[in-house]
């Protein structure tokens, strides 16, 4: 049962895997657009951008030093980052007294995302990974199943 279950899985997830990389899962609004475009245009970029939504989903702003740490990319490279997202008013900036900087995602931003993510799961429900991931885990809990044997 279990490498039955297993089989079923990465294939669901080779089929769908292979239909976002072919398709788009969505079609971003006129204003979203842009923010899609340059969330997509590097590997760095899109990384920031999904942090900057994770401070703006938390509540909680994220900092250069953060971003430049959690990327592993110079501090140069966030403070670009910052520059053209700050500009295209995709993100908020604080800076406190010592001009010390920290930013969340503007409601673009982050309405971008949300969009994105209910495609996403929308997708992910039509290949019903969630249905084979449930019956592995009952399997497991059952005892019918051994990921490990």
């Amino acid at each position: 049962m279990g490498r039955r279950l297993d089989i079923g899985y990465a294939s669901a997830l080779a089929d769908f895997e292979f239909e976002q990389a072919t398709n788009d899962l969505w079609s971003p609004g006129e204003d979203q657009q842009p923010v899609r475009t340059y969330a997509m245009s590097t590997q760095n970029r899109r990384l920031f951008c999904l942090m900057a939504c994770r401070a703006s989903f938390s509540c909680s702003p994220t900092t250069p030093s953060a971003v430049a740490k959690s990327l592993g990319i110079s501090r140069n490279a966030v403070d670009t980052m910052i520059n053209e997202c700050e500009e295209a008013d995709w993100i908020k900036v604080t800076r406190d007294k010592n001009l010390y900087r920290s930013f969340v995602a503007e409601k673009i931003m982050v309405d971008t995302y949300i969009a994105y993510a209910l495609a996403f799961a929308d997708a992910s429900d039509a290949a019903d990974l969630a249905g084979i991931s449930s019956a592995r885990k009952h399997a497991k809990r059952l005892g019918l199943y051994n990921p490990n044997s």
